[in-house]
Order: structure tokens, then sequence, then C-alpha cells
């Protein structure tokens, strides 16, 4: 359920404490709600990951930093301008305004005088300027909103018969349903070519989708077996940093051996293998 939608968001900025979790075997916490949006009634599953939330933090308090200091920036640019009038410049603290912070101005009226130097008391302006001068701060109750929303995301189904369909079985199948994603990643590959690739037959479309997923449960199937072996035989093969691993995608494994060939000659009936590994 996207969090573009008002109802959705107000329930990820919900207090932790505010909401009934359930745990669930992996590593998950879920809560159920019940909601009509579209006048359609669903059940919707509110999910919460500890992991999702570590990473989705520090990546959010990173862009605070990089946030203010650009903030900051600005604001001291616009100290050294000077504005018509007063509504100049508030309009342009105003432009400023962001999510997160909270920009607190003064303006002050400058008037300018025909001779350089201190006016005298008598002295009439012939002009005047505005100038700004202004400080940063976080909006705390904005950001404690924010931070509620990490690790956590909405499933949404208009099964609302919780006894064929459960929580916790709605939650293990969208968490299975990214593997099959994650498989399919190598589309964007540009080694795949898949842009040079055009089917204008519904029909042909349907069989390379068919073959395309043939080949990812072989593929699949292999890596499974691979990394089970590995496992019994508690051997590990070097990744792409060089490090001791276990489970190996098969895509390195064929990599590792794009750089063998098997050369066989015949001689008097007998075969002779040479083997040659290029590194």
């Amino acid at each position: 359920m996207p969090e573009t939608i008002k109802k959705a968001k107000e329930l990820t900025q919900r207090h932790s404490n505010a909401i009934d979790w359930e745990e669930h075997s992996l590593e998950y916490k879920y809560a159920t709600y019940k909601s009509s949006y579209g006048d359609i009634e669903q059940r919707w599953l509110l999910a919460y990951s500890e992991q999702a939330y570590k990473k989705e933090v520090k990546t959010f308090e990173k862009k605070l930093v990089k946030q203010e200091e650009d903030l900051k920036k600005k604001i001291k640019r616009l100290s050294s301008k000077e504005f018509k009038d007063e509504r100049s410049a508030s309009d342009a603290i105003k432009s400023l305004a962001t999510d997160f912070f909270v920009i607190q101005a003064t303006f002050k009226q400058h008037f300018k005088y025909a001779e350089k130097g201190r006016p005298s008391p008598d002295a009439i302006p012939i002009d005047s300027v505005w100038k700004v001068s202004a400080c940063v701060d976080q909006d705390k109750e904005a950001i404690q909103a924010e931070l509620n929303t990490k690790g956590r995301f909405i499933l949404a189904t208009n099964d609302l018969n919780s006894q064929d369909t459960t929580d916790e079985e709605i939650l293990t199948e969208y968490k299975e349903q990214q593997s099959v994603e994650r498989g399919f990643r190598f589309l964007k590959d540009p080694w795949f070519m898949l842009d040079k690739v055009f089917l204008k037959s519904q029909r042909r479309i349907t069989a390379l989708a068919m073959v395309m997923t043939l080949c990812l449960f072989v593929y699949n199937y292999a890596q499974y077996l691979l990394r089970k072996k590995l496992e019994e035989q508690k051997e590990t093969i070097l990744n792409q940093l060089g490090k001791q691993i276990s489970n190996p995608t098969m895509r390195w494994v064929f990599q590792m051996f794009s750089g063998i060939s098997i050369v066989r000659i015949w001689v008097a009936s007998q075969e002779f293998s040479l083997s040659n590994e290029r590194r």
C-alpha cells in the first residue's frame, strides 16, 4: 500500500507504543487493521522490520545532515543580499522551507544616504533596502513522525477471512515474492540486452516469459544445490571482493569457469583431454 495515501501515511507514522504488535517468525512485527479505502473492504497488515529500520534511519540521518548544511549555506548567501521591501525578503526565506527544519528569521530596514559615512541627524535618506538574518533549527516533531515510518510497510488484501489466510501467511508470501523479484533483476543488466528484443505477438511474449521462468527455476535449483554441497562439505570459495563465502551466486560461479576451456583430441581411437585455464 503506497504511503502517499493519507490513511496509510497516518498509520505508518503512529507511535510504536500505540500499536498492538504481534511477533512474526521471520523477525518481523505486525499489526492488523481494517480499511474501506476505495470503497473496498480490506485487511491491512502493518509490518515492521528492525533490520530495515536501522538501515533506513542511517540513510535518513545522513540526509538530514546534508540538508542542514545546504540550508545554512543558502541562508548565508541570502544574508548578504539586499531586498527592496520586507515582503521580498520574507518570500526569499519561505522559498527555503523544508519538511524537517524550521527557519527563524528577522528582517531589518537599512537606509541609504547621498553622502558616504555616518549620516548626520538631519540627513534625509534617498533610498532603503531590507536585509534578513536567520538561523536553522530541527523540527523535532516532523523528524520523529518520519522516524516512525522507518522499517515499516503496509500489505493490503481484500481477503477478510483470517482463517483461510492468516496474517503470518500474508507476510511470509510477501517475503517469498521478493526472492522471485530478485531472480528477475537480471532483466535490468545491460549484458542481457533486453532492449534488443521486440515481440509484438502476445503469444510470443507469453512463450518468452515461460522460457525465462523455466530458466530461472533451473538456475535457482543449481544455486541451491551448490550452496548445500558447500555447507555439507564446509567449503568456501572466493567472492568478487576476495572473501571466502559459502553462499555464492551461480552467476559468479559461471564467471569463474569462463576462463576454463577443454580440448578433446582423438588419436588411435583413444581420447585425450587437455585443460587450459586462462587467467
